[in-house]
Order: structure tokens, then sequence, then C-alpha cells
């Protein structure tokens, strides 16, 4: 994506601004204890607060262009991880929120969180230090070698940042290797003693965060020390000659000033870590390749159909073209597992067809699994509703209407941290809203009635029922909804004995 100069123009101005009502400031308090008759004191007074309003101003103005640039580029690194989960799924779905949404947004955030700050430090020193020169100014060389300390700290954090996020990517992938090694024996946890129990810890995985943290502070006090140590070399060789200057006041307020103007571009350098591992986590995701087959739609049957891996029994049923499917089972039967398979998430034992015509294993173009937990970006409303194309938003008002959703009128309110908070059941709507606007012909949806009061419930099964007059929806549910218009339904225990019985005979 191109430079945000107007983003970087703006730091910079904010940053110079604030530096040169310092200059001025420290200028006018020296120059009036010994100005003569008739000294102007009303021009420098009107320079310092034009300068103070041009800092509200681009202060202001680099906020709202800096988050512009963050929202774009955002949206366009997930567009690109959308391409590349065209053909492709990730295995682990914890990788996939956090690619999503931190990974993602730790990348865009880098022109605003980091680079801005640097630009305006690596810009202003070299310009203090020529003005130090053309105008005198006593103790310029103090200005030298507080640009040097500052390179060295920067240089220190970085380097110390970096280091912290090698350990920081082993600890995150040890505790999701332990995470999904516990996960797996859940169903053996009543067997266990408590001395058993070795649950998986993030402490590691924290104690590093408050590292990184800790060195960022600890940039920003060194800098505060390196200023005080260098104004008090200043003040004890200084001559009756650099007292009796007004230019003299300069220096000990810039030093005094350093933490603030200089010490944010030390302390976002830690950002380096976080830039580093989002770019690792991203360049390594674990994608497994899928085939995408042409759009097909009809009659749907299974024949002794079942996930690969999974140990459950295989189902045959026949479904229709159109109409509600719900297939019902105790926790644990197989039923997210049976919705991934026939919708190619995940491999399959057994034959799918539709039509007549066998389906190979992979995705089919116009069929679309909506997931029990579904994720949800930090973002707009209007962009995780349509992801990855643009939809009028004539089209999503009236979805969010037809789902009960419609105090969510502003298309543009932010979801996630520092936004709007969702409910377990507008989290589960949303993802609904956002399978309708995919206009699919075939729709897999995993407990979509879990978390929902009565009238919701009531509300979505007639969207579906209206929805399945024309489409084929396989809903998997422990929830009964009177609601609910059903053609046929599949019950997992019921399709297990129904196979062994044919196996028998």
């Amino acid at each position: 994506m191109k430079t945000p100069w107007i983003t970087l123009l703006l730091a910079i101005i904010h940053g110079a601004t604030g530096l040169f009502i310092l200059v001025i400031s420290a200028w006018f308090i020296a120059a009036c204890a010994i100005a003569p008759a008739g000294f102007n004191y009303m021009l420098p007074a009107v320079v310092i607060r034009a300068l103070a309003l041009l800092r509200i101003a681009s202060g202001y103005g680099h906020m709202w262009a800096g988050h512009r640039d963050l929202l774009a580029r955002t949206a366009g690194l997930r567009h690109r991880l959308f391409k590349r989960l065209t053909n492709h799924r990730i295995g682990r779905k914890a990788q996939l929120a956090d690619a999503l949404s931190e990974h993602t947004e730790t990348l865009a955030s880098v022109w605003i969180a980091c680079i801005s700050q640097l630009a305006s430090a690596l810009l202003l020193l070299p310009l203090l230090l020529i003005a130090g020169v053309m105008l005198s100014l006593p103790g310029t060389i103090w200005l030298a070698l507080l640009g040097i300390g500052w390179l060295i700290l920067t240089v220190w954090v970085v380097v110390k940042s970096l280091a912290i996020a090698v350990k920081q990517v082993a600890a995150q992938h040890e505790l999701t290797e332990q995470s999904e090694a516990y996960l797996r024996c859940s169903s053996l946890w009543h067997l266990y003693t408590q001395a058993q129990h070795e649950r998986p810890t993030a402490m590691r995985l924290w104690s590093l965060e408050t590292r990184l943290n800790t060195l960022s502070q600890q940039a920003v006090w060194l800098l505060q020390a390196l200023c005080f140590v260098m104004l008090g070399l200043y003040a004890w060789y200084a001559g009756a000659e650099v007292y009796a200057n007004p230019l003299a006041m300069i220096l000990p307020l810039v030093l005094f000033a350093a933490p603030d103007w200089l010490g944010r571009a030390v302390a976002t350098t830690t950002f380096a870590a976080r830039f580093q591992n989002a770019q690792d986590a991203l360049a390594s995701l674990e994608m497994r390749k899928v085939n995408l087959q042409p759009a097909v739609s009809g009659h749907v049957r299974l024949q002794n159909f079942c996930a690969a891996g999974r140990h459950v029994a295989p189902v045959s049923a026949n479904l229709p073209s159109t109409g509600i499917v719900t297939v019902n089972g105790a926790s644990g039967a197989g039923k997210s597992s049976l919705l991934q398979a026939i919708a190619g998430e995940i491999p399959y034992r057994g034959r799918k067809y539709c039509a007549g015509i066998t389906l190979q294993p992979g995705l089919v173009e116009n069929w679309l699994y909506v997931e029990q937990t579904p994720v949800i970006l930090q973002a707009t409303l209007r962009e995780n509703l349509a992801p990855a194309r643009k939809i009028c938003d004539e089209a999503i008002r009236q979805v969010l209407k037809d789902l009960g959703l419609s105090s969510m009128k502003n298309l543009n309110e932010w979801l996630g941290a520092g936004g709007r908070s969702l409910s377990g059941g507008e989290r589960k709507r949303i993802a609904i809203a956002r399978a309708l606007l995919a206009e699919k012909q075939v729709l897999l949806i995993d407990e979509p009635f879990e978390g929902l009061d009565v009238f919701s419930c009531k509300t979505l099964a007639q969207l579906f029922n209206k929805i399945a007059e024309t489409k084929l929806l396989i809903i998997a549910t422990h929830i009964g909804v009177s609601q609910l218009q059903v053609t046929t339904s599949v019950t997992m225990s019921q399709a297990c004995q129904s196979d062994k019985l044919c196996e028998h005979a």
C-alpha cells in the first residue's frame, strides 16, 4: 500500500510545533528579564499562540488521517488474507482469529504507532542541531550528544525487543500445543485426580509481555536520566557570559522536555517486537489446500458418510433440494463435524452426491458452512457483514431487520475493542447475516438457536422458513423450536443404529 505522507507530515508538524513553542517560550522568558524599553512583547506572544493552535490542529489531523489509514490498511491486509484462503483452510481456528484481528491490526498500525513517532524525532534532532549552530546557541554540543544518546538507546531497545519477540513466538507455540493436548483429553477429565490435572498456563507469555512493557518504561527513564546528567554538566561548566545570554534558557528547557518529544519515539520502538511477531505469524499460517468445485444444486444424498478421523458412525440420508433439514443428537455425537464434512471444510469418509453427481472432496462454490462460534472482526459492522465484497447498504439493513437486529442502524459502527461489545446471540446472528448476504444455495448452520431468547428463536425460525422456500438449510441443533418448519431430520444416534442394522443384514 502507499506511504501515508499526510499522516507523516501531520505527525512531524505536531512534534515540530511543540518543540518550537518550547524554544521560543524559553527565549521569551529570558528576554523579558533583560529586555530594554520598547521591547515588543506582543509579537512573541502571538507567535506562541499561533504555534499552539497549529499544534492542536495538526494533532487532531494526525489522529484523523492516521486512523483512516489504519482502517484502510487493516481492510487491505484482511482482503489479502481472504484471497489466500480462497482455496485453503487454516487448521487451527485460533490462528484464523488471531490472523484476522490481532496480527492484521498490528501490521496496519505500524505507521501511526511507530514510524510517525520515529520520523518526527529523526527529523527534529538534526533541525534543532542545525538551528543551534546557526544561532550560536550556548550548549549546542549537548544537543549533538543528546541525539547520539537517543540513537544508541533506540537501537538497544529494538535489539532487546526483537530478542523478546523470539521468546514470545516460542512461548505462544508451546501454549497452543499444551492447550490442544489438554482439550483433546477432555473426555477423560472426570477420571483425573487433582494432582493429574496439568492445566496449560499463559504465565510465561504474560511474563514476556510484561518484560516488553518494562523495557519501554526503562528506555524513557534512561533518556530522562541522560537529560538530567547533561543538564547538570551544562550548568556546572557554563560561564558568566552564558548566563547573560537569553538563548541560554533554550537548552535546559529542551532537555527537560526531551522525555516528551523524544521519549515517545523511544518507547514505541518496542513495537518492533509486536510487528515481527505479527509478520512471522501471518507468514507461517498452517494452511491446507482444498479443491473448489463448481456450483451445483439439487437433491443431496449421503452414503455411509462421516467426518474422517472422528469416532462417529457413518450416516446415510437423502436430503431435498430445498427446505430445512435438522441434524439432531447428543453433545459429542458429531453434529458439527458432519456439517463441516458435508460442506467440504474437513476430510470425510463415504460418498456425497448432489443432483446425481458424485461430489469430490473439497468445497462447493455455492455451499457455505456457518460455524457455531463465529469470528467477529475488530472492524466496522459493514466490514463484518461484507468482508470480501461490496454489498449495498439497503440489502444489509434488510437482513439485519429480518434477524431482529434493526437497532444496528449505523453500518460504520465499530465492533470489538474500543467499540460496541456484542452478546453471544448478537455475534451468532451477525454470522448468519453474513452467510445470507453471501447468497449461497446451500447453508449449513451450526447451532443457530444457542444463546438466543425465545423471541429471537421465533424470529430466526420464521426467517429460515422463508429462506428455505428457495434454498436448502441444514441445521445442527439440540434446541427444538416449534416455529421451525422442518422438511426432514437426521438424528445421529438413530442414523448410527440404522447403519449397524444395515451392516448386520
